[in-house]
């Protein structure tokens, strides 16, 4: 916490800006870091109000950092990049807003704004889990790791969640698997157990059954957010303290 606090204090002094929210993101927040997890910390700054009434000298609308020993990589996004993608139901930015660990918080920072729409979270959550398998998705158990598989199966269940409960998915697999009762024993990859060739052919024909399943089960409702414009233009020029 001390060192975060430390990188997030030097990136305000060095980009003269005003560090809103952080949170950390990634294995952490999923419920399955281990020894070898670095701490993924995201961020929402902004800066002067002058400085977003640049005509031709426009500044950045993100920033990162990434520390020598790669512990620590953090990655930030100006409240104006940060509110245009909350309206287009950014999931990354969906799970900075649930994370439970927060290093700055900014109280009611996105209150007021149109809920997250849930086929764009589906979308996200499936094309992930299909990236993700066909990346890592390993044949034996040599080549096997923990931790592809674990992201693959979120992904998998925050879909099976949309369409079961058509609300937004906790972001923690533990609160997942309590809600979802999945058939596979996800539990031992969270535990980092040894599997055996057998178990990573089921994982394996299993993610692929529900990919198939899930393709021909995706009947999610779009919302309709133009009716909250002017409240994202509104919390826009709040925050950065605009007076006209």
């Amino acid at each position: 916490m001390e060192q975060i606090m430390k990188i997030l204090r030097k990136i305000e002094e060095k980009e003269n800006v005003e560090i809103l929210y952080a949170v950390e993101s990634g294995s952490r927040i999923y419920g399955f870091a281990n020894e070898d997890s670095d701490y993924d910390v995201r961020f929402i700054y902004r800066r002067k109000v002058e400085d977003y009434l640049q005509l031709i000298d426009k500044v950045d609308d993100s920033i990162s950092y990434m520390s020598t020993d790669r512990l620590y990589d953090v990655v930030g996004w100006d409240i104006s990049k940060a509110l245009k993608l909350h309206y287009k139901s950014n999931p990354n930015l969906r799970e900075w807003i649930l994370s439970p660990i927060k290093y700055i918080d900014y109280d009611g920072l996105f209150d007021g704004l149109a809920p997250f729409d849930l086929s764009r979270l589906y979308g996200h959550y499936y094309s992930l889990s299909l990236r993700h398998f066909k990346k890592y998705s390993s044949r034996s158990v040599e080549d096997f790791r923990h931790k592809k598989y674990l992201y693959i199966f979120r992904s998998i269940m925050c879909c099976q969640y949309l369409l079961k409960y058509a609300k937004e998915p906790p972001i923690n697999i533990n609160d997942l698997i309590d809600e979802l009762k999945p058939e596979i024993p996800i539990k031992k990859l969270i535990d980092y157990e040894e599997i055996t060739q057998d178990e990573l052919d089921y994982y394996n024909n299993t993610i692929t059954r529900l990919h198939k399943k899930l393709k021909e089960n995706y009947n999610l409702e779009k919302s309709m957010k133009n009716k909250y414009n002017k409240e994202y233009n509104k919390k826009f020029l709040e925050i950065i303290n605009y007076n006209s």
